[in-house]
């Protein structure tokens, strides 16, 4: 088939790009800086639109490449694509992978830490709000520690996470007035690009976490490094089974011991990953 494409790239967001909507500039982007080398780039939701634009993608490309579009912050979205993919896999043997996540939160942190350096320097006095949607109590949590990083190695005295859509930003824009912090600079610890409809005035917009190309950067390496990987037969698929694996609660069988329960399995058994990688939510 001649408008067969070599390789097709799937990003795939949850929470931190509004279900992918965020993402579908960033693909196409990604898509015209790629086309000479024959990619063909597609931003989706989770779930049934993964399941249905992956299969789309290995109709018309020769492999196919899902990005999981996560700063971090939604480990349970990366375990559901692969669950997701592994069914697909079955039917498409070695032209189907899924890449490591795009970032971690200590990259989050680093990109936080650069905006709230870059507000520092035209206003110094200048609150920082990292805005977020709702998401779920663990994932909101894992941005109330990261901003609390910011703060404490960020070029500006005030960082304050915001869970909420633009009524909420306002508030607390509003409150910190009251605190006598009549400025208020605003990013969103995600992939939106745009100040939201209905801010209010005097909130200054610090623009997108990352411009799109370092975006593109880091998503060549992603794809280039799971294209490599699929080569020599691996899909990345059961690694992202895991990924929600720490997420949550501690597991802690002491704990459980404690409270006079016993451990329902054994740990004779060696775990499917091993833990001497360094985890990317340390590097602060």
């Amino acid at each position: 088939m001649s408008d067969r494409h070599e390789v097709g790239v799937l990003l795939v967001g949850g929470h931190e790009s509004d279900n992918g909507a965020d993402l579908v500039p960033i693909a196409q982007a990604f898509q015209e800086e790629m086309a000479g080398q024959g990619y063909l780039v597609m931003a989706t939701a989770p779930g049934r639109f993964l399941h249905v634009r992956a299969e789309r993608l290995l109709d018309q490309c020769e492999r196919v490449v899902v990005v999981p579009m996560t700063y971090g912050r939604n480990p349970n979205m990366v375990a559901d694509a692969a669950k997701t993919l592994k069914w697909l896999a079955r039917k498409a043997p070695d032209r189907l992978a899924l890449s490591e996540p795009f970032s971690d939160v200590g990259l989050l942190g680093a990109w936080l830490r650069t905006t709230a350096n870059e507000v520092a320097k035209a206003n110094p006095d200048a609150v920082l709000l990292v805005a977020a949607p709702v998401s779920n109590p663990f994932d909101e949590a894992e941005l109330h520690r990261v901003v609390y990083l910011v703060k404490t190695h960020g070029g500006l005295e005030v960082a304050v996470p915001v869970i909420g859509q633009v009524e909420e930003i306002n508030r607390v824009a509003d409150e910190q007035a009251l605190l006598g912090r009549p400025k208020s600079a605003l990013v969103f610890a995600g992939f939106t690009a745009d100040a939201p409809e209905g801010l209010a005035e005097g909130i200054i917009f610090a623009g997108p976490l990352m411009a799109q190309g370092g975006i593109s950067r880091i998503l060549k390496g992603r794809v280039e490094e799971a294209l490599h990987l699929l080569s020599h037969g691996e899909s990345g698929i059961e690694s992202g089974l895991m990924a929600d694996h720490d997420h949550g609660y501690a597991h802690s069988h002491a704990f459980e011991e404690s409270q006079g329960h016993e451990h329902p399995h054994s740990h004779t058994h060696s775990h499917p990953h091993t833990h001497t990688h360094t985890h990317g939510h340390h590097h602060h």
